[in-house]
């Protein structure tokens, strides 16, 4: 009778959530767990971690610690979202990103910003879904880099 109990409580029909989303899952606001459907991707080609970081590519030269990493990785997500986003809404997200950076570095990072608009609008076009998060930690192999992002339309 026991191992019978241990069955029927091992059987669930809510999908197991990979333990390397732990991070992105915990800063959801309460609830939406329970209220959303998550979707895994298993193909590298489609992972919106790995598009991230190829988008990316021209930046990633320039970091030496996990803080700049960290800050690049902002830069290429605001970027990305940016470049979804008509005119208006871009030049705000702009305006947005230049809030808080020193007045004489703004120019190189609105230069580094449409940069990557561009990039975005011309390599990516065809790829509309927006990055909702992300999570970067450094692992022995290097940075690993985690998206959770809207579907694909």
């Amino acid at each position: 009778m026991e191992s019978l109990n241990r069955m029927s409580k091992r059987k669930t029909n809510k999908p197991r959530i990979p333990k390397k989303f732990d991070p992105l899952i915990a800063r959801l606001p309460d609830g939406i767990q329970e209220q959303r459907q998550f979707i895994f991707e298993s193909r590298d080609e489609n992972k919106m971690s790995v598009v991230l970081i190829e988008f990316m590519e021209p930046l990633l030269e320039f970091w030496e610690t996990e803080e700049e990493l960290n800050r690049l990785i902002q830069l290429g997500v605001s970027c990305w979202n940016a470049a979804l986003l008509p005119p208006q809404k871009l030049a705000e997200c702009l305006n947005k990103t230049l809030e808080g950076i020193p007045f004489s570095q703004r120019w190189q990072i609105k230069a580094a910003f449409m940069k990557m608009v561009t990039r975005k609008q011309q390599l990516f076009a065809d790829n509309r879904r927006m990055i909702m998060d992300y999570h970067m930690r450094i692992t022995k192999d290097g940075p690993h880099v985690s998206v959770v992002s809207t579907v694909a339309q």
